[in-house]
């Protein structure tokens, strides 16, 4: 076994973080952290995610049949949103569809909004069929690390009417747990909490390859030694709540 240094200010960042009504963006991605999606100009994810998504969209091709709506947003820019969609739709259609500034995962870089390529597009509510090609599309996200957002029936949980057109990358591991169990990213971040990773990771396999994925509370701690496998890569991410999430693959 190794050791490695993680702190409190770990929480807050990473592609798995939860970003809700309850809990707001902390730090929102640098410049050099962004790039282009789709090569379209002006439209940014984190680098990670926009690679992801354009491997997805050739994996299925699909370039000619989706286009990308909305990525990363500055907070300045949510806010334009959030008071252009209450002028024009109103404050229930805005609390459904539209997150508050600061609490949206626009703000990440992690999100994209996409729809079916055709000449009218809504921008607030993109269409995204769940059918023909974009079935394929739905089927396939999860390897490439994305996870349909706000699904129906999640309402409760996420606060969030279905958007069939948001995606979030939370990479491919994670996103494999919560589609394969149907869960909303804020299930998953509890349901993870029981596997402590000193204690009793859970154990899978993915794509051929050992995983063993735990949580370790932050909360109380400034600096903490988390011990890891010798031979293992590992990634870790905050949960934007109280720890961070480890996974360790051969």
């Amino acid at each position: 076994m190794r050791s490695i240094l993680v702190n409190n200010q770990m929480i807050h960042t990473g592609h798995l973080i939860l970003v809700n009504r309850a809990h707001p963006i902390k730090a929102e991605p640098s410049k050099e952290e962004l790039c282009k999606v789709m090569k379209i100009k002006d439209m940014l994810l984190q680098k990670e995610a926009a690679n992801a998504l354009q491997d997805l969209i050739e994996a299925v091709n699909m370039e000619k049949m989706i286009e990308a709506v909305s990525g990363y947003r500055t907070r300045f820019e949510q806010e334009e949103i959030y008071s252009s969609s209450l002028n024009s739709n109103g404050a229930d259609f805005t609390s459904k569809f539209v997150a508050l500034p600061g609490h949206s995962e626009h703000q990440t870089g992690l999100a994209i909004d996409l729809a079916k390529k055709q000449e009218d597009i809504d921008f607030i509510c993109p269409d995204f069929p769940y059918d023909g090609e974009f079935a394929i599309f739905r089927e396939q996200a999860a390897k490439y690390g994305f996870i349909e957002r706000y699904q129906k029936g999640k309402e409760k949980i996420t606060g969030i009417s279905p958007e069939p057109w948001h995606f979030r990358y939370v990479g491919k591991y994670h996103a494999s747990l919560i589609t394969k169990q149907n869960m909303a990213l804020e299930e998953y971040i509890e349901w993870v909490k029981q596997y402590k990773w000193n204690e009793n990771p859970f154990i899978d396999t993915l794509e051929g390859k050992n995983v063993q994925i735990g949580y370790q509370s932050l909360m109380n701690q400034e600096d903490y030694k988390l011990l890891v496998p010798d031979e293992s890569q590992i990634l870790v991410s905050g949960n934007n709540v109280d720890g961070i999430v480890v996974i360790a693959y051969e």
